[in-house]
């Protein structure tokens, strides 16, 4: 081992080394930890999604919100909070995100079907209404959007609407009149 001529100590001690070392890691660990890395809010969210495939509603409204955190934009972690909110009754929680998204990113049409389903469910059928036209008017083509309209034009006796919705969606299927629809 090199000795310091002056002090009689070694030159490279492991002491200092792990210090150095250490501090190297810790700088690194803060910088990186910093950054925002493309993929960071989908492994929380499959962990959300995970979580509530086994029941954990709790562990995934957290996982879903560190998505958020990560990826502040993170539509698939946005739609599950919602559908989240919504099962577990939480109007304004949900309400507070679709606006927020609208407010960032324009209408979304897949928010705006979760907004007529939870109007629907507070009982305010005439907002669950026009979200679900808003909804209808941004995926004309989405056969699940027609189908998800028609079923609440239906129950709530709009029979004219929902045969409308429901022709449409046919068509958007393929399906003449005399085939089933397989879904």
């Amino acid at each position: 081992m090199a000795h310091n001529s002056r002090q009689g100590r070694p030159v490279f001690s492991v002491r200092r080394f792990l210090a150095v070392t250490l501090v190297h890691a810790l700088l690194g660990a803060v910088l990186i930890g910093n950054m925002a890395w493309a993929g960071d809010g989908d492994s929380s969210y499959g962990k959300g999604r995970e979580a509530l495939r086994l029941g954990d509603t709790g562990a995934a409204e957290r996982a879903f919100h560190r998505a958020l955190y990560k990826e502040p934009g993170h539509r698939e972690a946005q739609l599950a909070l919602v559908d989240l909110y919504i099962a577990q009754q939480r109007y304004e929680e949900a309400h507070a995100i679709i606006d927020r998204r609208v407010a960032e990113g324009g209408p979304d049409g897949q928010l705006l079907l979760r907004k007529g389903l939870m109007y629907d469910q507070a009982g305010r059928p005439q907002d669950a209404s026009r979200a679900y036209l808003s909804a209808i008017d941004l995926l004309p083509d989405d056969p699940d959007a027609l189908a998800q309209a028609a079923g609440f034009f239906n129950t709530r006796g709009d029979r004219t609407r929902a045969e409308t919705l429901t022709e449409r969606r046919k068509r958007v299927l393929g399906i003449t009149t005399n085939q089933q629809p397989n879904q």
